[in-house]
């Protein structure tokens, strides 16, 4: 379990950084655009974070059985 955990981690900072490289090169983006694409994403990559946490510790007590 804990190697999963850390495998969501490095998920979803790297895909922070690469959003946020992304946007850099951006100019045309208000501040308040880069906010909400920012908040959107952290949101959607939480979301398949959970999914994928809870998928793992179903797979971790079914292989108990």
């Amino acid at each position: 379990m804990i190697k999963l955990i850390v495998l969501l981690t490095t998920f979803t900072y790297s895909c922070n950084f690469f959003l946020f490289l992304y946007l850099k090169q951006r100019h045309e983006a208000a501040g308040i655009e880069k906010l909400s694409i920012i908040w959107g994403t952290n949101m959607l990559i939480l979301l398949f974070d959970g999914i994928f946490a809870f998928i793992g510790k179903l797979i971790i007590e079914l292989s108990f059985i």
